[in-house]
């Protein structure tokens, strides 16, 4: 019996010491460099002068979106730009206050899997989110979107995460609507679904109402860039989400919202719940003191009574 005793602990002590986050940047910030490959297809009016912010994320074995991504947008009015066979191309940088947080996400949802924790990191799902689609004639087909995602820490390169989205050759079938302001593309989504249009449904996030509320506020604190990555849903630290949590729309909070003033109150206010715990502590700690001093001067008493 000792000896399977041992062979579990030491087996857990080995895959514990195997885990490792890469991804969080303890010293030096982890960035990423984003390129998405936009491959338009040469099927009759495939191409589309509309404007398009994308949005990398990744959802997991229940549909439930864990992290995104915002990618600088790209107009499509601009020289070929998602037009009929061309290739359009979006590069990007994503700070290291959105990293931190999709590290986060991703060390949770790993349970100390390394192979979970890898993985969720690689983009599976693109939103496509949509300006000055409201031409009859706007509706875009692509026929692959090729996206790529270089972790980087400081100066030292940590991974490369690849995905391909396609392709979708069927004219007749997967084409991004001009009726909804954005669509979602999966990795795997495939040709042989016979689907006019790609969904339409917006990402959506579980968070608590308590972050819900902190979205709100986020609003009021800087004009939001057309172009910015503002727009739901937002990242928000784990210690915010709730386990039975609400959800938010993008249709629900407004499209121009600002993700950065989100994410700041967010990571201050983390700041303020640790700083509160310390402080709650000290006192509990001195009250606990109190009473023990209080105890022994009051026995000594009795001693002389």
């Amino acid at each position: 019996m000792m000896k399977q005793l041992l062979v579990v602990l030491l087996f857990s002590a080995v895959v514990f010491a195997e885990f490792s986050r890469k991804y969080r940047g303890d010293n030096v910030d982890v960035t990423a460099k984003v390129k998405i490959e936009f491959v338009t297809s040469q099927c009759f009016q495939s191409g589309t002068d509309g404007d398009i912010t994308p949005h990398l994320g990744f959802i997991n074995e229940k549909n439930i979106l864990l992290w995104d991504m915002p990618v600088k947008g790209i107009y499509g009015w601009d020289g070929s730009n998602f037009e009929n066979s061309e290739t359009t191309v979006a590069k990007d940088t994503v700070s290291g206050d959105i990293i931190a947080l999709i590290e986060r996400a991703c060390y949770k949802y790993a349970n100390e899997s390394m192979d979970l924790y890898e993985k969720c990191f690689t983009p599976n799902i693109i939103n496509i989110e949509k300006y000055g689609w409201h031409q009859i004639s706007s509706a875009w087909k692509p026929l692959q979107i090729n996206a790529e995602v270089e972790y980087v820490m400081g100066k030292e390169d940590l991974a490369v995460k690849k995905t391909t989205f396609g392709p979708f050759a069927d004219c007749d079938s997967n084409w991004v609507d001009t009726y909804h302001k954005e669509s979602y593309i999966r990795s795997d989504a495939k040709d042989s679904i016979k689907r006019e249009y790609f969904p339409s449904e917006y990402f959506k996030v579980t968070i608590s109402m308590f972050s819900f509320f902190i979205t709100l506020i986020s609003a009021t604190l800087r004009p939001s860039d057309r172009y910015a990555p503002v727009t739901p849903p937002f990242i928000l630290p784990p210690w915010l989400a709730g386990r039975n949590g609400y959800v938010i729309e993008a249709r629900d909070v407004g499209p121009r919202f600002n993700r950065a003033a989100a994410l700041d109150i967010g990571l201050r206010l983390r700041e303020l719940g640790d700083e509160f715990e310390r402080y709650m502590n000290d006192a509990i700690q001195e009250e606990q003191e109190r009473i023990h001093n209080n105890s022994f001067w009051s026995s000594m008493m009795h001693l002389f009574v």
